[in-house]
């Protein structure tokens, strides 16, 4: 392999190291509570596996990106869902004269 073309392979390893669970840490910091609630999950131990990535010990920090990428590939989508149908009932929801 050619020296760019490594440097490129790293910067994109990294930016999926990095990248990926940041943006999961501020989607799920995002997102209501009873929204997870609804699917099972818990929002604050999604926020917590996501951290681990940051911690400097390989197999800890490997967990976190794993749980990144399951959190994007998997129950964003199940959360997204709840949060629509929860925010639907409230509209739908007639007012209590």
């Amino acid at each position: 392999m050619s020296g760019t073309g490594e440097v490129i392979l790293i910067v994109v390893l990294l930016g999926i190291v990095w990248v990926l669970p940041i943006l999961g840490i501020i989607d799920a910091a995002r997102r209501p509570a009873w929204a997870f609630q609804q699917t099972g999950e818990n929002k604050n131990t999604w926020i917590v596996f996501m951290i681990l990535s940051f911690v400097p010990f390989p197999i800890v920090s490997l967990a976190g990106i794993g749980a990144s990428a399951v959190y994007f590939v998997g129950r964003r989508k199940k959360i997204l869902a709840a949060q629509a149908l929860g925010q639907q009932a409230v509209v739908m929801q007639p007012s209590v004269p």
